[in-house]
């Protein structure tokens, strides 16, 4: 999938627009399919690395986003693909 990423944290420098691998959907979980997104400071501070705060890499910016559900993970009700 495209997404925009840092595998560090740093300035806007760190952030990279390219190919990463698909998440796989675990239990209780499920995949949005994008439509549209927003930036806002959770990300901001994401890509900085805020003391007290993990952020496991990479990290996928994009905080505030809209879509389709894509895939359910096990266990998910109330929600199906489309």
């Amino acid at each position: 999938m495209k997404a925009v990423y840092f595998d560090a944290h740093g300035s806007l420098d760190a952030l990279t627009y390219g190919e990463i691998a698909d998440p796989v959907v675990p239990a209780g979980w499920v995949k949005v399919k994008v439509g549209a997104c927003a930036l806002n400071y959770l990300d901001v501070f994401s890509r900085r690395g805020m003391p007290g705060i993990k952020v496991e890499l990479p990290g996928i910016t994009g905080g505030d986003c809209a879509g389709t559900v894509a895939e359910t993970g096990d266990g998910v009700t109330g929600w199906a693909p489309g």
